[in-house]
């Protein structure tokens, strides 16, 4: 009763805080932006930003609902609270008194009804990336997204050219976009915490580790190219000016081949024994970012007739632990219990010995967005979750 009635009295001082700012309509989605930005825009929808809402992507949504039961918490406080980096621009759509509710386990309609928004389902959209004025570096912990960047005015689209004109919406320039595009990316994919404050990824430190000068866009948005971010013709703009572009499909394993550019594999062979070498080519590890991805390297043993005669597997990876000693997902480790995965340019050995007989071993490394394990303990269905993505393969004679 206590409780019930100092959340009547902190809800009645919060009854004065104004609606979250609400973000134009006509800004609001990536549909406003494709009319004109049709290339750009349909790179964007074959990307995982758009699919940065828990409607749209299942992994995230279960890890949502797994983590707020196993803390006795609202699904709705989780989701605002990974919104932070899902959809930097959440505080457009949930205001103060949204979130109060939340944090007390109160699933409001409300509430519901902000998370679902057209606008918030957008995900990481157009006006995420070109709406923000000022980004505020943090190497904190946890301090990630809407917590590192200043918004400017929402019908101000933000980009890297001094001279872009619009009559459609207001433009402004940012250097960050051509000269330093990793302050852009590490706004969200820098560092990440669990509940406990549990460093779980760290794609920025791992990069910074690793002293290249390779920027983030020249591998995940493709090499510059000519082209015209603008698909009509529009008066009093400069919709007909060439450009120097980079794509928008932001790669990753489920949309484009980058994992397996990222990897190179070979071997050497003494008898039966097979050592197997697979080196990190990039500037960060592998897997890196969302700390549930594994790599297995798998070798199968045949006869001269094509039997199976036995496969033997290495798993590249992380667990983690959560404050009873068991193994959990990321977003509930206390602390990480064991860590494999590829440091920036390390080479890693596996030797498989092939039982009597054998006459061929087939090793293949395919990449998983979540490990099996975990796939069949969430319940999840999405078939591009559960997929094992082939990223290399070698044929060896004995």
């Amino acid at each position: 009763m206590a409780r019930f009635q100092t959340i009547l009295t902190l809800w009645t001082v919060l009854a004065v805080t104004h609606a979250a700012a609400a973000i134009e309509a006509r800004y609001a989605d990536s549909g406003k932006c494709k009319p004109c930005h049709k290339t750009i825009t349909e790179d964007w929808e074959r990307s995982l930003h758009a699919k940065s809402h828990f409607s749209k992507n299942e992994l995230y949504a279960k890890m949502l609902e797994y983590t707020a039961r196993k803390r006795h918490k609202s699904v709705a406080s989780q989701e605002i609270r990974c919104a932070q980096c899902h959809n930097p621009h959440v505080s457009d759509a949930v205001n103060e008194e949204e979130k109060f509710a939340a944090a007390f386990g109160l699933d409001s309609e409300e509430v519901k009804k902000s998370m679902n928004s057209r606008f918030i389902k957008d995900g990481v959209n157009c006006i995420v990336c070109h709406n923000i004025k000022k980004i505020h570096r943090s190497k904190k912990a946890g301090k990630r997204g809407k917590d590192t960047v200043e918004w400017g005015p929402n019908d101000t689209m933000v980009g890297p050219f001094k001279d872009a004109r619009s009559p459609y919406h207001k433009t402004a320039y940012a250097p960050f976009f051509k000269k330093d595009p990793n302050k852009l990316c590490f706004v969200c994919h820098y560092n990440e915490r669990s509940v406990y404050g549990t460093i779980i990824g760290s794609t920025g430190p791992e990069y910074e580790k690793s002293g290249s000068k390779k920027a983030c866009v020249e591998c995940h948005m493709g090499p510059e190219v000519k082209g015209h971010s603008v698909q009509v013709a529009l008066q009093n703009s400069t919709a007909g000016k060439s450009r120097t572009l980079r794509h928008h499909l932001f790669a990753g394993v489920r949309n484009s081949d980058i994992v397996a550019d990222a990897i190179e594999m070979d071997y050497k062979q003494v008898g039966r024994k097979i050592t197997v070498s697979v080196r990190n080519l990039v500037p960060h590890k592998l897997p890196t970012s969302f700390g549930g991805r594994m790599m297995r390297v798998t070798a199968v043993y045949k006869d001269a007739s094509g039997k199976i005669l036995g496969e033997k597997s290495y798993d590249i990876t992380a667990r983690y632990i959560d404050e009873k000693g068991r193994d959990t997902v990321p977003y509930l480790a206390k602390r990480v219990a064991f860590d494999n995965r590829l440091k920036p340019g390390e080479t890693r050995k596996v030797v498989f010995r092939a039982p009597k007989g054998s006459k061929t071993v087939d090793v293949t490394l395919r990449y998983y967005l979540l490990s099996p394990e975990w796939v069949e303990k969430l319940h999840i269905e999405d078939p591009a979750v559960k997929k094992a993505y082939k990223i290399a393969s070698l044929h060896i004679g004995l």
